[in-house]
């Protein structure tokens, strides 16, 4: 949905919403069934063989693996010849091996959960939504397509949204961008090009960002 390209009014027409009431509970379900949770989706975890599998397969493991099976066909052609083996070496090889794939899937286990644990951080963040005429604090996994948000000075947004109302705002999208000062926004502007860069859209307001005016945003 190219929201940047329309009205903001055309816009909440479209969703079914309405710029004094908002959406209704149905519409919000209705919303949620259609387009999602405002949430990333998660994919299944990989379990454990194959995680220990990935970590077979780096070039290095790969590397010491043919020198342990190498080695171990040597010591075994002595063995058999009665030549003198030692089955240390191929022992030891095996044992390396062994320790840096633990190591390795120990190491990316940790590191999922803190990643899974740094993403649930703001799940109990909410913001102000209109629904159903009023003004109510919603869950930032609550939002859905067509609900309209209440910005105001130094709020950061938990989704993208099309501009609807706004007086003298500015954005900071330092994070996006890279540019350190503020971007004004203008909620009338309607774009014809639907390839204009996203940092250019000024009637649209960006996931994260901070405000310095009060506004309102439709999603």
């Amino acid at each position: 949905m190219n929201a940047f390209m329309e009205q903001g009014l055309a816009v909440l027409k479209r969703l079914g919403s309405n710029i004094d009431r908002g959406l209704t509970a149905d519409q919000v379900a209705e919303s949620r069934k259609q387009y999602g949770v405002n949430a990333f989706s998660k994919e299944k975890p990989p379990s454990l063989i194959r995680r220990i599998w990935d970590s077979a397969k780096e070039p290095m493991i790969i590397m010491l693996i043919l020198a342990a099976a190498i080695t171990l066909g040597v010591n075994l052609v002595r063995y058999f010849t009665g030549g003198e083996a030692d089955f240390l070496e191929s022992v030891g090889i095996f044992a390396a091996i062994s320790i840096a794939v633990i190591i390795t899937v120990v190491m990316e286990g940790r590191g999922a959960k803190a990643f899974e644990a740094l993403s649930k951080l703001g799940d109990d963040v909410s913001v102000r939504a209109i629904r159903d005429g009023q003004i109510q604090l919603v869950l930032k996994n609550d939002i859905v397509v067509g609900d309209i948000i209440c910005i105001e000075t130094g709020d950061k947004l938990l989704s993208d949204g099309r501009l609807l109302e706004c007086s003298g705002l500015h954005s900071d999208e330092s994070a996006l961008t890279g540019e350190s000062a503020p971007v004004s926004k203008n909620a009338d502007t309607v774009y014809d090009d639907e390839k204009i860069p996203l940092a250019e859209r000024e009637n649209m307001l960006h996931h994260r960002r901070q405000w310095e005016s009060d506004c309102y945003c439709g999603w």
